[in-house]
């Protein structure tokens, strides 16, 4: 169970690059598919549909004994809103140290003075925004983010092996681990 692990090891930030396609706030659910009483629905039957997934129950856990800073992406569908695993204090707000992460093009951002000025289209069609979650929610870079390759060494479905260390990738998953360091250096 990750909760005893987590809790006999210290950890005190959890980074969660993943979350659920499904979206409790803006109706929607894993297929795309309108479903208006999704928004009408009552807590518990959200939290309840959260915790079917076990270690969001740890997670949850950590959160409600204030054990642990949760960090989680928006994702990455373009909705107005994030996934329903990063919606749970919108349900419970005695889950306060959730926090939700969107992506931000810091290509887009340029800095005059103590001003930051947005050039264009600086959150990516991709990222999930924030409706219901404003309260608990942050940008981060997460668009051509390099990062080492998880595919390193691999074969492709051509047979060719993956020789590059490190490739730029785009999403939320790119930018969560940002604020989770961010949060960690600053504990």
């Amino acid at each position: 169970e990750i909760y005893s692990y987590f809790m006999n090891n210290g950890v005190s930030v959890i980074n969660n690059s993943w979350n659920s396609k499904l979206y409790p706030l803006v109706g929607m659910d894993e297929k795309m598919a309108y479903h208006p009483t999704y928004i009408s629905a009552e807590a518990d039957f959200w939290i309840n549909k959260a915790f079917e997934t076990r270690e969001v129950v740890s997670l949850a856990k950590m959160a409600e004994e204030n054990k642990a800073l949760v960090v989680f992406a928006a994702g990455n569908e373009g909705m107005s809103s994030p996934g329903i695993f990063a919606t749970l204090p919108s349900y419970n707000e005695k889950l306060r140290s959730f926090l939700v992460v969107g992506a931000v093009d810091s290509n887009k951002i340029t800095k005059n003075g103590d001003e930051l000025v947005l050039k264009g289209v600086s959150v990516p069609l991709f990222s999930n925004g924030f409706k219901g979650a404003i309260n608990y929610a942050l940008m981060a870079p997460g668009n051509n983010v390099v990062a080492a390759n998880a595919a390193y060494g691999l074969r492709d479905v051509l047979g060719k092996i993956d020789r590059n260390e490190f490739i730029a990738i785009s999403g939320t998953s790119q930018a969560t681990p940002y604020v989770s360091g961010a949060a960690a250096l600053v504990q």
